[in-house]
């Protein structure tokens, strides 16, 4: 039987960071992070190499790798070892982050969405690919109020409150859901056609995948063709062989998260049906 697991840490302005070691043995090291004047945390998020936390009152922070300004401090550095705050002057609702980039959301009039860090691939949506260490708003979302939004390792994906879904950057691997032109970078934002019947109101990245969740909690995915063993066992659209597809058996859905190539969900409804194992009986 599952028991919930009870929290260890009882300080919300203090984090608690895990550093993986590869040398011949895997270590898990952790480390006490204190914010200064953050308030209480609402949010943490890890990129390849950097990180932020952002507090319930909207200051975000960031540290680590910093050699492209994907920390969004207004400086280029190696790295940075403890949390500096990210230039944006409006509270901040959402952090992401990437391979070498990151985004975030302001609680702001539009353009809402700001980026900053590498943008080789033209993932940062400025219709150029030069790297940003300031957070820039992406001015051609600013007939739209963004709601969502999630940095892969070289794309970008939002999603407005009306539930048109945007993408940008690297989508060589169809991580950007395109009919066609998956063979180029797109350095400004490209709306994805409607690909379900109700409105998406969250997008998440891995690598080079992408999911959605629509308002009746259903998943959909596309990108890198390996992953598609991800639930998304439909058949191939030949119009659009790259285009999202819905995942098979995955509803009820609150919330998901990507590593690189993997994902997992977080479910609001469960059956027995759900714990069936192929003898037909459930699991413990």
């Amino acid at each position: 039987m599952l028991k919930p697991i009870t929290p260890c840490l009882q300080r919300p302005r203090q984090i608690i960071q895990f550093t993986l070691l590869l040398d011949d043995l895997c270590l898990c090291i952790a480390v006490a992070i204190t914010l200064p004047d953050s308030g209480n945390l609402a949010q943490v998020v890890c990129g390849h190499f950097h990180s932020f936390a952002r507090s319930v009152e909207g200051s975000a922070f960031a540290w680590g790798k910093n050699a492209n300004g994907q920390l969004g401090i207004g400086t280029v550095s190696v790295c940075e070892v403890s949390p500096i705050k990210i230039l944006i002057n409006s509270q901040v609702q959402h952090v992401s982050a990437g391979g070498n980039h990151s985004c975030a959301l302001a609680l702001t009039s539009p353009p809402n969405l700001f980026t900053f860090g590498m943008n080789a691939n033209g993932q940062l949506g400025h219709d150029d690919q030069v790297d940003r260490c300031e957070p820039m708003p992406v001015n051609l979302l600013e007939d739209r109020l963004v709601v969502s939004a999630s940095c892969g390792l070289a794309h970008t994906v939002a999603v407005s409150k009306y539930g048109d879904v945007l993408v940008w950057g690297n989508g060589r691997s169809g991580q950007l859901g395109l009919y066609e032109g998956t063979d180029q970078d797109l350095c400004l934002p490209v709306q994805l056609p409607p690909f379900c019947h109700d409105h998406v109101v969250k997008v998440v990245c891995g690598d080079e995948i992408t999911l959605a969740i629509t308002e009746e909690q259903r998943v959909f995915l596309w990108g890198l063709e390996s992953t598609m063993g991800l639930g998304a066992t439909h058949a191939h659209d030949a119009a659009n062989p790259s285009g999202p597809k819905e995942v098979e058996g995955l509803t009820y859905v609150d919330s998901v998260a990507a590593g690189a190539t993997h994902v997992i969900a977080i479910v609001s409804h469960v059956t027995a049906a759900d714990y069936e194992d192929e003898t037909g009986e459930l699991g413990n």
